[in-house]
């Protein structure tokens, strides 16, 4: 454990050394962490946001962050208002394409992600 501005400044240095080419994602889904806990803050679901929150301040507080993608993966708040927003959507005409169509790119892009620690480019 570490502070997290220590875990960013060891994995860009990581990443300048290595460049392994997960830390970019690692990164982003980090940010997409951080502020899906500012949003379920904004709309008061506040067991929801204790469980964001910890995990985001986790995942920052390490000292390489390398296991951000597989925290987004387990945390249900972030697919419980995926669900919302396509329940919305689909309302319009054509919402039911739309959710297929989430549906389709986030299973190749977890599968993507399990092929890749199957090969072993990926360690986490």
């Amino acid at each position: 454990m570490t502070t997290p501005w220590v875990g960013i400044e060891n994995t860009i240095d990581d990443y300048n050394k290595w460049h392994h080419p997960m830390t970019p994602f690692e990164i982003a889904a980090l940010v997409v962490i951080v502020g899906l806990a500012v949003l379920v803050a904004r709309l008061r679901m506040w067991p929801e946001f204790a469980l964001v929150a910890a995990s985001a301040g986790v995942l920052m507080c390490s000292s390489l962050w390398g296991s951000c993608l597989r925290g987004l993966e387990i945390l249900f708040p972030f697919w419980l208002l995926l669900g919302l927003l396509l329940s919305r959507v689909s309302r319009r005409r054509g919402g039911d394409a739309w959710i297929a169509a989430a549906l389709v790119i986030s299973s190749l892009g977890l599968f993507w992600m399990e092929w890749k620690m199957a090969t072993g480019i990926l360690v986490i």
